[in-house]
């Protein structure tokens, strides 16, 4: 069995990808999605005092491919808020328009495998990369990462020692 890796944490993260049912949208009376709207732009004010008191982030993307119309990108401090957050908006007159298509949660994270240092939580660099910011931006590239080093070495299962040689 090889030894597990400690890790210093920072925000959860939940990119939940959605596609709209624009006929559903289309054919709904003009005012019930005026109420749709307006109550989501109430959430929005939420989830920015969230971010205005550094509790974390949040984004909203356009998806320009096929499978999937916008993403929503979150950063908290702990998954009871991811889980509070989805469950709060999906619970909106807007969700009703919207279908979940697709999500991964990961954490944001240093390893243990990298050069020793000083605390990173006292470390104003590694705070920026352990509690980032979401760029306001138009457009977003993302990919689910894996940590395989070729075909036969899979990151996960390899020992510390080989790991940090790799990444020196």
């Amino acid at each position: 069995m090889v030894e597990t890796e400690e890790t210093d944490d920072g925000w959860y993260s939940l990119h939940d990808f959605r596609t709209i049912n624009w006929e559903k949208w289309q054919e709904d009376f003009e005012t019930t999605r005026e109420k749709a709207l307006q109550e989501f732009h109430t959430l929005l004010d939420k989830w920015q005092k969230t971010e205005d008191n550094k509790q974390g982030g949040h984004q909203l993307f356009s998806i320009v491919g096929q499978k999937f119309d916008i993403m929503f990108m979150f950063l908290r401090p702990e998954m009871k808020d991811l889980n509070d957050l989805k469950n709060e908006f999906n619970k909106t007159s807007i969700a009703h328009y919207m279908k979940p298509a697709y999500s991964f949660v990961p954490i944001i994270e240093k390893s243990s495998y990298t050069k020793p240092e000083i605390n990173p939580y006292k470390n104003p660099e590694m705070l920026k990369k352990l509690y980032p910011t979401i760029p306001n931006s138009e457009y977003v590239c993302f990919y689910p990462m894996s940590k395989l080093r070729g075909e036969t070495n899979n990151w996960f299962t390899l020992e510390k020692r080989r790991k940090r040689k790799i990444n020196v």
